[in-house]
């Protein structure tokens, strides 16, 4: 019987992954999860990949791994592009070689954010930064390597781990009066245990797994990063203002894209899932998070 490999078990979407994975034991078919990080997989090296997918049977990869320190990447591409392209290459080939499927995340970076309508996934990439050219660079190494699997590109990712958008708003309300947030980048919050239960739903739905495919997934509704920290401290009850500013205040070695919202529509008819709205995944998030919460009060 064929095993699971998720790559990035330390992050965000990994750690949400494991937790739906441990939830849910008898509902899949695979026989057993590996769930690796750098410490124990470095998918930089084709030799360690194909060992470890031989040895341990793996018929299905979900790479989570990610070098996410955007503007960072701006003066570290080598590095971003070591775990953005260069992994995903090797880990595609090694998929088609050993006959694996293969599950990859991907963002809304590898577009411009010019559009003023939802991008579908057919719609032309334009990156702006070097994380949007190397998570891009990735996508199309997936491509080329003629693996069988899913790209799912993604959004303003939060979580009730790790480092992101909610618990920096938390944090600043415990600490300070007030807090400056953009208002003129619009986009769809996701939680990531909702992108797990998709990339869940993918894995059952065995008549996709034929061949290459490319998934938007982010909460349903829009909003700006603005009023998405409204809305934080709005359900977590917290008195912290939050004032809008435009993108020209807080200037960036990375540009961001102004415009990132997704066609969900391809997504919701080939899983044939419900996606819920950000607000109503962010009142759940924040329900988990209860104990960060009464820390800033």
């Amino acid at each position: 019987m064929n095993h699971i490999l998720i790559t990035g078990c330390r992050g965000q979407l990994g750690k949400c992954l494991k937790d739906l994975f441990e939830k849910n034991e008898a509902a899949f078919t695979y026989a057993r999860v590996f769930y690796t990080d750098i410490e124990d997989l470095n998918i930089v090296s084709g030799t360690e990949v194909k060992r470890f997918l031989q040895a341990h049977e793996i018929g299905c990869i979900i790479n989570t791994a990610a070098y996410t320190a955007v503007d960072m990447a701006e003066t570290d591409k080598e590095a971003a592009f070591a775990v953005n392209a260069d992994a995903v290459s090797i880990l595609s080939k090694a998929a088609k070689e050993s006959e694996a499927l293969l599950v990859h995340i991907s963002t809304d970076y590898v577009f411009d954010g010019l559009s003023r309508i939802p991008y579908r996934t057919t719609d032309p990439t334009h990156p702006l930064s070097i994380y949007g050219q190397s998570k891009m660079a990735g996508e199309i190494a997936m491509r080329a390597s003629s693996c069988r699997g899913a790209i799912f590109r993604t959004s303003w990712l939060y979580s009730q781990y790790g480092k992101n958008f909610v618990k920096t708003i938390l944090q600043k309300a415990g600490k300070e009066q007030v807090s400056r947030v953009v208002d003129d980048q619009t986009g769809a919050p996701t939680w990531a245990t909702d992108l797990a239960r998709a990339i869940f739903a993918y894995l059952a739905c065995s008549n996709l797994h034929d061949r290459f495919r490319v998934f938007h997934y982010a909460n349903e509704g829009q909003t700006t990063w603005y009023g998405f920290a409204k809305a934080i401290t709005r359900i977590a009850n917290l008195s912290h203002e939050i004032i809008p500013v435009p993108t020209t205040a807080y200037p960036t070695p990375a540009p961001r894209p102004a415009f990132s919202l997704f066609d969900l529509s391809e997504t919701k008819n080939a899983l044939k899932i419900h996606i819920p709205k950000w607000e109503n995944s962010l009142t759940a998030c924040l329900n988990e998070m209860k104990q960060d919460i009464n820390k800033t009060r």
